[in-house]
């Protein structure tokens, strides 16, 4: 179950705005302990997408 109010969303679609609310689970993360798994070489692809993990792994974000 989604847990924001849709409304505010159609003054968008008013302004020419084009969106899709699309129901996904919630993940319980923390950009700490993303940047905490980065220092220690931990995988971090079970928290952030495929595409996120690829670019902070080839920008070598998150080191020491």
């Amino acid at each position: 179950e989604n847990n924001f109010n849709e409304v505010p969303f159609e003054k968008l679609r008013g302004k020419g705005y084009n969106y899709t609310l699309m129901k996904m689970p919630f993940y319980d993360i923390s950009a700490s302990e993303i940047r905490q798994r980065c220092r220690e070489n931990k995988p971090i692809t079970e928290l952030v997408p495929q595409k996120v993990a690829k670019y902070i792994k080839e920008h070598d974000l998150y080191k020491v």
